[in-house]
């Protein structure tokens, strides 16, 4: 016969009643058994009986969870568990992460367009607030793409990526003090499609930033893609490089009169522009650059005035066959630089032309008003 030596530890069975346990505490004659739910059940040691683990009358002894972190279910078998289960953690996971796209070939058509999107995020403050620099496949050909920037000329790798036609990528948050390092950018793409017939080739765009662009307001456009006013930057056009060097482009504009010239749609001499009127009957022209261009990436202060006294000259010379008609040229107060050099113009190729400042109540000092005689 078992010798029923009840201690600390041991085994037993209760004698009238069902279940047992481990004996966690013994005080006086009474025994504190664990049973397999956990707790100390009190019970007179003379109704505790010793028993062995291969006992078969005795019930199963489950051990207890002492600070057992609790395990993480992963969502896909906590769904299975529970409908109502969420765990915040794994949801911000499950958001944050983003596949990768795979290379894929789709039908295209049409031209190669691609654009930047700067995005002010406080319009009314966009001299001092940051952007958001989006690039956006505007068309139905895919792309492989690289964005860098030159800084103390290095050229360091912005962004890259593959982007499905008309999607975009978020590329990065730009601090306003960080936005002159990038006034350098080169925009590498290929666009590629399933059809190899229609191959589109590579586009390798390099030009200056435009800082101008990030203090007006009047330069943020609508687009379809986008609920919010953005600077936009067309980088290609149907299939046509938009932005240019700097050196490219003052080339281009040394030689801008000899390629107008030869444009058809160029209004021949003594033809007639249409121009609006201003209050006091007289026509006007504004030579704003964010009037005329859409851009001047790539171009300085010495690109921009040729352009504009290029186009002073072509107004006259449309307009010469029209004896006593004034044309009013809007170009603001600034330094004074442009009303000069436009004054300079008019002295020396329209020498019957003459010139003075415009009604001040309309155009304060901004405005050169030009008769034609």
């Amino acid at each position: 016969m078992k010798e029923n030596k009840i201690e600390v530890g041991c085994l037993v069975r209760f004698l009238n009643a069902k279940g047992g346990g481990r004996i966690n505490a013994i005080k006086g004659d009474m025994a504190y058994v664990e049973d397999e739910d956990g707790f100390d059940i009190p019970t007179p040691i003379r109704e505790c009986v010793r028993v062995d683990k291969e006992d078969t009358f005795m019930p199963s002894y489950k051990a207890p969870i002492i600070n057992k972190p609790k395990t993480k279910l992963k969502v896909e078998q906590a769904t299975a568990e529970s409908s109502f289960y969420q765990n915040p953690l794994e949801e911000k996971v499950k958001e944050d992460f983003v596949a990768a796209k795979p290379h894929q070939l789709l039908k295209a058509y049409g031209e190669v367009s691609a654009s930047l999107y700067f995005f002010p995020l406080d319009e009314s403050q966009m001299e001092l607030c940051d952007y958001e620099l989006y690039f956006v496949n505007e068309c139905q050909y895919s792309f492989y793409y690289t964005i860098s920037y030159k800084e103390q000329e290095k050229w360091h790798l912005l962004h890259h990526g593959c982007l499905l036609p008309k999607e975009e990528a978020f590329v990065e948050e730009i601090a306003r003090a960080k936005l002159s390092s990038y006034q350098e950018l080169n925009v590498q793409l290929l666009a590629y499609s399933e059809n190899p017939k229609l191959y589109k080739g590579t586009f390798d765009i390099e030009f200056k930033l435009d800082l101008k662009k990030f203090r007006n307001r009047n330069t943020l456009k609508d687009s379809e893609l986008f609920d919010d006013k953005a600077i936009i930057i067309p980088l290609v056009e149907q299939s046509v490089v938009k932005q240019r060097r700097g050196e490219d482009l003052a080339k281009q504009l040394e030689g801008l009169s000899k390629q107008e010239n030869k444009t058809k749609d160029k209004p021949k001499k003594g033809e007639e522009i249409p121009l609006e009127k201003d209050r006091n009957g007289d026509y006007k022209f504004d030579l704003h650059i964010d009037e005329l261009l859409d851009s001047t990436a790539g171009m300085d202060r010495r690109d921009i005035l040729l352009y504009q006294l290029s186009k002073v000259e072509e107004i006259l010379k449309a307009n010469s066959r029209f004896r006593e008609r004034s044309i009013v040229f809007i170009h603001g107060k600034g330094e004074g630089i442009l009303r000069a050099e436009l004054i300079k113009l008019v002295k020396k190729k329209f020498p019957r032309f003459t010139y003075r400042d415009a009604s001040f109540s309309e155009y304060s000092f901004g405005a050169t008003r030009v008769t034609i005689k």
